[in-house]
């Protein structure tokens, strides 16, 4: 277990778990996943592969707040065959752009996160 993880985990133990807390703890996160998801839409939709801009256009952010999730994904009325153009096919090579999308965020997400948990258990009475 990593040390960044039992410093957390260490002071949401001595945190009581109320809604308030809960509530805090959401509302401190929910930023970083907003941004995260959208910036990788950004990233997707100006990396992907472009023959006639529908894939490009395709992809969009779905938002869900109270799962603190998003969702990067393209529409398929749109784009149907962005899974074959990401993974490739028999017929042609893959050419990805979604997965890296995702992974070029993912260092900015970790720290983001863990300071957005920091920042929240600081506030809720834990000494960093």
């Amino acid at each position: 277990m990593s040390s960044g993880l039992k410093w957390v985990l260490g002071k949401v133990r001595k945190i009581d778990n109320t809604p308030a807390f809960m509530r805090s703890f959401g509302a401190s996160i929910w930023p970083v996943v907003q941004r995260t998801g959208q910036n990788i839409e950004r990233t997707v939709k100006t990396t992907a592969p472009f023959r006639t801009g529908n894939l490009r256009r395709s992809y969009h952010v779905q938002l869900f707040r109270e799962q603190l999730r998003a969702k990067v994904g393209s529409d398929p009325g749109i784009a149907i065959y962005a899974a074959a153009v990401e993974f490739g096919t028999s017929r042609s090579r893959a050419q990805p752009h979604l997965g890296p999308a995702g992974m070029a965020q993912k260092d900015t997400f970790k720290t983001e996160i863990r300071q957005a948990i920091e920042n929240t258990l600081v506030a809720w009475g834990g000494k960093k």
